[in-house]
Order: structure tokens, then C-alpha cells, then sequence
């Protein structure tokens, strides 16, 4: 068995966080295998968490940590100050003819906004999760060449 574990970088970081040697034995480290149960736990719960409530879950986590007694309330309203930091960016650039580097530092100050607000959003309908994912996709990924518009449809008929 110690022979399989060596063979693979894998199986022998897990042993090493699991495991220590004496007189050429594994011996397993109580305490981190109670650990490892532990964290089992936790994140089975925030997965649990996240499919039953949808992408605030770890924010409401976090708010219970610190004892917030309205989580709901204090979630809506840091989503909105969300919004608001995003409504404040594009504020400064309204009416303006953007130049390419102008594009590119808008779209890098609001990506991870828009991605936290894309990952809340409670949608049951598999086309608009469809729509949500793939927003998500695209401003996942750092600025580039793509206009900020790219996936939204334009109110022009």
C-alpha cells in the first residue's frame, strides 16, 4: 500500500496531511482525520447551501459568522451597494464616446461586481440559468478585446 501511495504526488499529499510515519508504519493523525471529517461537513453544507438558496449563500454565511441578527435584510443590502458601486463607474463614463482603453477599464472595474450579482440571481427557468451561466462565463475572465455589451440584447427594435 505504501508503494501505491508513493507512486502518486496525489496520494501521497493526502497521506502526508492524514498520516506520519513510525517504525515504517502509516499511522493515521487523529486529529486530522477529525479535521478532514469536519471540513467534509462544512463544505457538504455550503454546496447544500448554495443549491437551496442560490448564489448569496456564502455571504449569508458569513453574516451569520459574525452574529448579523437580519440576514436577508443585510444581504439585499450589499447586493445594493453592489449595484451602486457599478451604477457609480458607468456614471463617469454616460454619454461619453469610450476609446478602446477606456472599454477595457470600465469592463475590468465591474467584472467582478457583475459576477457577484450574476452568481445571486434566483432564476428557476433552465433557459434563463442557460443565460445567467453564460454570463458568468464571460465576465469571469480578466479585460480583453470583447465590448461590454456583448450578451445583452439592445432595446432597439
Amino acid at each position: 500500500m505504501l508503494e501505491k501511495i508513493m507512486k502518486s504526488e496525489f496520494s501521497y499529499q493526502c497521506a502526508r496531511k492524514l498520516c506520519f510515519v513510525k517504525e515504517a508504519s502509516l499511522i493515521f493523525n487523529e486529529l486530522a482525520v477529525k479535521q478532514w471529517d469536519y471540513l467534509y461537513q462544512y463544505y457538504h453544507k455550503i454546496v447544500d447551501r448554495f443549491e437551496c438558496e442560490g448564489g448569496t449563500a456564502f455571504l449569508k454565511e458569513q453574516l451569520e459568522w459574525i452574529g448579523c441578527k437580519n440576514i436577508e435584510e443585510e444581504c439585499k443590502k450589499l447586493m445594493q451597494s453592489l449595484l451602486g458601486k457599478m451604477c457609480e463607474v458607468i456614471e463617469n463614463y454616460k454619454g461619453k464616446v469610450l476609446s478602446e482603453e477606456d472599454r477595457k477599464a470600465v469592463r475590468e472595474k465591474i467584472r467582478l461586481d457583475i459576477v457577484r450579482i450574476l452568481k445571486s440571481c434566483d432564476v428557476s427557468e433552465e433557459k434563463d440559468k442557460k443565460v445567467i451561466k453564460g454570463l458568468i462565463e464571460e465576465y469571469s475572465e480578466s479585460s480583453d478585446n470583447r465590448p461590454l455589451t456583448k450578451k445583452f440584447p439592445s432595446n432597439n427594435p
